[in-house]
C-alpha cells in the first residue's frame, strides 16, 4: 500500500514545500507594467529633447513642452474633449473637425473619473493604462480556453508588447475596446450570453468597427450554440450586441436633426470615408517599391508583413481547435480586417493590428517559446521606437 503524506511526517520526511511562484495574473501585470515604464521613458526623453514642428496632430509647427503636452498628442485631445465638453448641436463645416466622430462609452469614463478631481488628460491616461492590463489580462484568459497557460501567457504578452500597444499609455480608447473584445469572446466560449451581449453593446458605443465584429462574432456563436444544443438563450447575445451603437446614433441624431451625425463628421473633419480597398491597395504597392523611403513606409512594411504572418497563424490554428470556438474568433477578425482593409485613411496602422486578439492566441500557440520570447522582445523595442517616431518625427503619419 503507497504510504501517505501521514506516514511521511511520521518517518520524518519533509513534504514537498509549497510554490512561492506568484500567481500567473500578477506576473502578467508586471510584464504590462514594465511595458509602460518603457513607453514613460522613451516619452521622457523626446519632451527632454523639446523638439519644434509641426507634431501630435496640429497642422503647423508648434513647440510641444514636456510630458502633460505631449499627453495630449493626437487623438487623446480630442476624447479630453468629448469627456468635458460632450457633444455639439450642430454639424461641422468642411474641414472643421468635431467630437461628433468619437464614440462615448471611453470619454464617459474619462468624465467619470475627471468628476472625481483628476484633470481630464491625466484621467484619459490613467483610464487607458487601467484598461490596458484588464486588456492584457483579458488576452491570457482568452487563450486560456483553447490553450495550456504557458501557451496564454506568451499570448498576453505578445498583446503588451506589439507596437501598436503604444496606445495603451495614451489617452486612446483602444485599450476600453480590447477589453470588451476579451471580455465578449471568453463569455461567448462559455456560453454565458447575457454577459457577451453587454460586452459587445459595450464594444459598440466604443467604436464601430468593434462593434460590428462582435455582433458578427455573437451572432455566429449563438448559431452554432441553438444548432448544437437547440440552446435557446443563445440569440440574447447577437440582439444585444448593436445597442451601445445605436442609442449613440440615436442620440446624435436628436442633438443635430441628422441621421448622418457621426459619418458626417468623420468626413468633414477627417476625411475619413470607406473606399473599398483602394487606399489599402495603393498603400501596399507604394509601400513594396520602396519600403525604405520614409519612416510611414517602414512602419507600413512592419505592419503588413505582421499582418501577413499573424493571419497566417490563425489560418492554422483554426483548423485545429473546435468550431465553436473558431467560428466566432475568425468572424470576429474578419470583419475588423475588411473594415480596416476598406477605410481610406485607417490602413495598416499598428493600433489598428492590435485590437485582432485572436491573432495573437494563433501566434502564441503556433512559435515555440524561445521564438515567442524573441519576438517579444523585438515588439518591445519596436514599440519604444514607434513612440519617438509618433512624438519626435514630423513625417510620421498620425497614429
Amino acid at each position: 500500500m503507497p504510504e501517505s503524506p501521514a506516514d511521511d511526517v511520521e518517518h520524518g520526511l519533509d513534504a514537498p514545500a509549497p510554490s512561492r511562484r506568484p500567481p500567473t495574473w500578477l506576473l502578467l501585470l508586471g510584464a504590462y507594467a514594465l511595458t509602460r515604464l518603457a513607453v514613460l521613458a522613451a516619452t521622457a526623453v523626446v519632451a527632454a529633447l523639446d523638439l519644434r514642428g509641426a507634431r501630435c496632430g496640429y497642422a503647423v509647427p508648434r513647440p510641444i513642452e514636456g510630458l502633460a503636452a505631449l499627453s495630449r498628442c493626437w487623438d487623446t485631445r480630442w476624447f479630453v474633449e468629448t469627456a468635458t465638453a460632450w457633444y455639439p448641436a450642430t454639424l461641422p463645416a468642411d474641414g472643421e473637425q468635431t467630437t461628433l466622430a468619437f464614440f462615448p462609452a471611453y470619454p464617459a469614463l474619462v468624465a467619470a473619473v475627471h468628476a472625481l478631481g483628476v484633470p481630464a488628460a491625466g484621467a484619459a491616461v490613467a483610464v487607458s493604462l487601467v484598461l490596458g492590463g484588464l486588456a492584457t489580462l483579458g488576452v491570457w484568459r482568452l487563450a486560456r480556453r483553447v490553450a495550456p497557460e504557458d501557451v496564454a501567457v506568451r499570448a498576453a504578452v505578445l498583446f503588451c508588447c506589439f507596437p501598436g500597444a503604444v496606445v495603451l499609455s495614451w489617452g486612446y480608447s483602444e485599450a476600453l475596446a480590447a477589453a470588451l473584445v476579451a471580455a465578449c469572446l471568453v463569455a461567448l466560449h462559455s456560453h454565458r450570453w447575457l454577459l457577451a451581449g453587454l460586452a459587445a453593446a459595450a464594444g459598440s458605443a466604443t467604436r464601430l468597427d468593434v462593434g460590428l465584429g462582435l455582433l458578427v462574432a455573437t451572432a455566429a456563436a449563438a448559431v452554432l450554440a441553438w444548432r448544437r444544443d437547440g440552446d435557446r438563450r443563445a440569440p440574447v447575445a447577437p440582439l444585444l450586441a448593436p445597442l451601445g451603437a445605436v442609442a449613440f446614433w440615436v442620440f446624435l441624431w436628436n442633438r443635430t436633426g441628422s441621421p448622418r451625425a457621426w459619418p458626417v463628421a468623420q468626413d468633414r473633419g477627417w476625411d475619413q470615408h470607406m473606399d473599398f480597398g483602394t487606399h489599402a491597395v495603393n498603400t501596399v504597392a507604394r509601400v513594396l517599391a520602396h519600403p525604405f523611403r520614409s519612416p510611414t513606409s517602414v512602419v507600413q512594411l512592419l505592419a503588413i508583413l505582421a499582418l501577413a504572418a499573424g493571419l497566417a497563424a490563425l489560418a492554422r490554428w483554426a483548423r485545429r481547435v473546435p468550431r465553436e470556438a473558431a467560428v466566432p474568433w475568425v468572424g470576429y477578425t474578419a470583419v475588423m480586417l475588411a473594415v480596416m482593409l476598406a477605410s481610406n485613411q485607417v490602413g495598416f496602422r499598428p493600433r489598428a493590428l492590435l485590437l485582432l486578439l485572436p491573432v495573437f492566441v494563433a501566434a502564441a500557440a503556433g512559435l515555440p517559446r524561445t521564438a515567442a520570447a524573441w519576438t517579444a522582445g523585438a515588439f518591445a523595442v519596436a514599440q519604444v521606437l514607434l513612440l519617438v517616431l509618433y512624438l519626435g518625427a514630423s513625417l510620421i503619419f498620425p497614429p
